[in-house]
C-alpha cells in the first residue's frame, strides 16, 4: 500500500524548495553584488567629479529652467555664501515676500535669455562682493556665461553658469588704455608745437622783417615801397589772426563750447557767399586764373533748378564751405576749375558714404533725405596712402609738391567735426595729380522741404 502525501517525513517539502530557490538567490546575490559595484563607482565618480568641480577657481553652478541651484562649487559658495547652496534661489533672483510678486532676476542678468532662446549668454556686471584682504565689501568686475543644457524634447533642462573675475584685467587695460591716450596726447602736442611754431615763423619773420626795414631806412624808402612793406605786415598779421582763431575754434569744438543754433538756412545762398569771398581773395593773391561754378541737382541727380532749406547754424555752414573753398584754392597753385554742386540725396544713397563715413539713422525709422554739397578742384590731389587721414588733426600731405602751401592741418578736421554736430558726415574722393572732391550730407528739416528755393547756376 503507498503512503498518502500526508504521511510523508516532515521537511522533505522545505528541502525542495531551498534547492529550487537557491538559484534565484545566487542570481540576486551577484545582481545585488553588481549593483553594489556599479553604486560604488558611481559614488566614486561623483565624488571625482565633485573634486574637479571644486578645483576650479571660477564660481560655477548648475541652475534648472525655473532658476532652482542644482550644484555649486566651492568657489561659488565662497563668493555668495552657504544661503546660496544647493536646493536654494540663484543668487541674482530675488522674491518679492511682502508684496507676493513674481520671482524676478537682476537687472541684464542672462538667465532669461539663454532659457529662451536656448543659446549662450553673457554679461559683465560690477558688485560689491566681501573680500578677505577688506573688512568691507569691494567693487569687483565679473563676467558671466551662461551655456543651456537642452533635454531630448529641445527644452533646455540645464543651465550651467561661469563666472569670471576680470577687475584686475579691466584695471590693467584702464591703465593701458590710459597710457595711450597720454601717449597720444604728448604726440598731438608735439604735432601741434611742431605746426604752430612753422606756422608762426613764417608771418612772425615777415613781419619783423619789414617792421625792422621800415625803423633803419624809413626816410630812405619810396612811398610807394613803404606801402608795399605796410601792406606785407598787414598781410603777415592776418595771416596770424587766422591761425590764432583757427586754434580757438577747433579747442572750441573739441571742448564741447561750440553748440549749432539751428534756423532754416538756404545752403545755396551760404555757398554764393563763400565762393564770392574766395574768389576775391584768388584774384587778389595772382595766384592763377580760377573759374568758380555752381549748380544744383534734383533729387534723381538731373540738373535742377530748386532746393530745400535745411535746420542748419549758418554760420558753421558758411565756416566748412570757407574751408573747402580755400583747400580748393590754395591745393591748385595753376589755377582751374572749381565747381560747387549742391543736390538732394533720398535716403542713404548717397556715393561713397558707405564705405567711408555712413550716414547715422534712426533705429527702425525711415532714411531722411540729405542735402549734399560737393567742392570739386582740379588741383594736385591727395595721394591714396593720405586719403584716410586728411580729417585727422594736424595732418597735412607732405610732398614735393605741397610742401610750400600753408596750413595747420586744422582745416578738414573743424569740417568734419561741424558735419557730425549737425547729424551729418563728410569724405573725401581723390586721384594725385588730378583734383579733390570733398563731400559733405546734412540731413534735411522735413517741416522745411515744401519751401523750395531757386538756385541760378553760375
Amino acid at each position: 500500500m503507498e503512503p498518502s502525501d500526508n504521511m510523508r517525513p516532515a521537511g522533505t517539502a522545505t528541502s525542495a524548495s531551498a534547492e529550487q530557490l537557491a538559484p534565484h538567490v545566487q542570481t540576486f546575490e551577484s545582481t545585488l553584488a553588481r549593483y553594489g559595484h556599479l553604486l560604488a563607482e558611481a559614488q566614486e565618480t561623483a565624488s571625482e567629479w565633485k573634486r574637479i568641480f571644486d578645483a576650479v577657481e571660477d564660481p560655477i553652478c548648475v541652475v534648472t529652467a525655473d532658476y532652482q541651484l542644482v550644484h555649486a562649487n566651492t568657489a561659488y559658495v565662497r563668493l555668495f555664501g552657504t544661503g546660496y547652496e544647493r536646493g536654494g534661489m540663484h543668487y541674482c533672483f530675488i522674491t518679492h515676500a511682502d508684496d507676493g510678486g513674481p520671482v524676478s532676476p537682476c537687472v541684464d542678468c542672462p538667465l532669461p535669455d539663454t532659457v529662451r532662446t536656448r543659446s549662450a549668454g553673457f554679461t559683465e556686471q560690477e558688485w560689491r562682493v566681501p573680500v578677505a584682504t577688506s573688512d568691507s565689501p569691494q567693487s569687483r568686475l565679473y563676467q558671466r556665461w551662461t551655456y543651456p543644457v537642452v533635454n531630448a524634447d529641445g527644452a533646455v533642462d540645464r543651465v550651467v553658469e561661469v563666472l569670471k573675475d576680470v577687475t584686475e584685467q579691466e584695471r590693467m587695460r584702464r591703465a593701458v588704455t590710459k597710457a595711450e591716450a597720454v601717449r597720444e596726447a604728448d604726440r598731438l602736442k608735439a604735432e601741434l608745437l611742431g605746426t604752430v611754431s612753422h606756422e608762426l615763423r613764417s608771418p612772425l619773420s615777415a613781419i619783423k622783417g619789414y617792421a625792422a626795414t621800415l625803423l633803419r631806412h624809413e626816410r630812405r624808402l619810396p612811398r610807394e615801397e613803404r606801402h608795399a612793406f605796410l601792406e606785407a605786415i598787414g598781410e603777415a598779421s592776418d595771416r596770424l589772426e587766422t591761425i590764432i582763431n583757427r586754434l580757438l575754434e577747433m579747442s572750441q569744438l573739441e571742448t564741447g563750447s561750440i553748440t549749432p543754433h539751428r534756423s532754416p538756412v538756404d545752403a545755396a545762398q551760404v555757398a554764393r557767399e563763400a565762393i564770392a569771398l574766395v574768389e576775391q581773395r584768388a584774384q587778389a593773391s595772382m595766384q592763377g586764373k580760377y573759374v568758380f561754378n555752381l549748380r544744383s541737382l534734383g533729387g534723381n541727380g538731373v540738373a535742377g533748378r530748386t532746393l530745400p532749406l535745411i535746420e542748419a547754424d549758418p554760420r558753421l555752414l558758411r565756416d566748412v564751405l570757407d574751408n573747402l573753398l580755400e583747400n580748393a584754392v590754395k591745393y591748385s597753385p595753376a589755377g582751374g576749375t572749381i565747381d560747387v554742386t549742391l543736390g538732394v540725396r533720398h535716403g542713404s544713397d548717397a556715393p561713397g558714404a558707405a564705405e567711408t563715413a555712413p550716414v547715422s539713422h534712426t533705429m527702425d525709422a525711415e532714411p531722411q533725405d540729405m542735402l549734399e554739397i560737393v567742392v570739386r578742384d582740379t588741383g594736385l590731389g591727395i595721394p591714396a596712402e593720405h586719403l584716410g587721414r586728411v580729417f585727422e588733426r594736424f595732418h597735412r600731405v607732405d610732398t614735393r609738391l605741397t610742401r610750400e602751401v600753408d596750413g595747420l592741418g586744422l582745416g578738414l578736421a573743424m569740417c568734419q567735426r561741424i558735419a557730425e554736430m549737425h547729424g551729418g558726415s563728410m569724405w573725401a574722393e581723390s586721384v594725385s595729380g588730378a583734383g579733390s572732391a570733398f563731400h559733405l550730407v546734412l540731413p534735411m528739416d522735413a517741416m522745411h522741404a515744401r519751401h523750395q528755393l531757386a538756385v541760378p547756376s553760375s
